[in-house]
């Protein structure tokens, strides 16, 4: 989904969400050189500065920002992973102006942007579009607020009509070559990352071989009688 030559890297939010992403990014774009990163505490950025100093030695010039606006310019590659304000007002808000033509965002966390934008100039990917439908179920309309992820805001767009739901596109169709990635230099693409829990059940089995094999742990009597098996 990213630009072949992507050269900048913009991080908002540099936590632990973010050192995963950067690394990945890094391996997946080795052309990526400039890295520009957003945090609010010093400790935070200063972490994630050794971390990246020692896993991603390819960025060769680092510029810690001092706002939203300085992380996303000039960026090919934008990745915000921060924490969860209560409030949509109080999300990161992205400004059409500042994002460069061909701009990938990664989007594991808070973030809004406005809505002209989302249905008309942006290609929209997720992660899982049954996982967003689900959420919209269990926290009807506006879900976008209960749930925090940008999937869930183009959910509430499709129940607005502003947009139809044949304009989101999965990750998993593109990886099987069903639809298209990216198709310009200049396509500006949201990716909507909400989460596989799959991935925690698999890696909560691990854990728990683990445990077993070094007789560490204290187990735990959940039920008296299962009530769904």
């Amino acid at each position: 989904m990213a630009k072949k030559d992507a050269k900048v890297l913009g991080i908002i939010g540099p936590g632990t969400v973010s050192k995963a992403m950067v690394e990945a990014f890094a391996i997946a774009c080795p052309t990526l050189d400039t890295l520009k990163i957003k945090g609010r505490r010093k400790e935070t950025i200063d972490a994630f500065l050794e971390f990246v100093n020692k896993k991603c030695p390819q960025f060769t010039t680092i510029q810690v920002v001092d706002s939203n606006e300085d992380a996303v310019r000039d960026c090919d590659i934008v990745g915000v992973a921060t924490s969860s304000p209560v409030l949509v007002k109080d999300y990161v808000f992205i400004k059409e102006e500042w994002i460069k033509p061909g701009c990938l965002f990664c989007l594991p966390a808070t973030v809004n942007f406005d809505d002209d934008f989302i249905a008309n100039r942006c290609t929209k990917i997720v992660d899982n579009q049954a996982l967003y439908d689900a959420w919209a179920e269990e926290f009807p309309y506006p879900t976008f607020g209960d749930i925090t992820i940008i999937g869930s805001k183009f959910t509430d767009m499709i129940h607005e009509g502003k947009m139809s739901p044949d304009e989101i596109t999965n990750i998993g169709d593109i990886i099987s070559g069903d639809k298209p990635g990216r198709t310009s230099d200049d396509e500006i693409i949201l990716y909507s990352v909400g989460g596989m829990p799959v991935e925690d059940v698999a890696w909560g089995k691990r854990v728990y071989q683990n445990a077993k094999k070094k007789h560490i742990g204290i187990e735990l009597n959940l039920w008296h009688e299962p009530t769904m098996a």
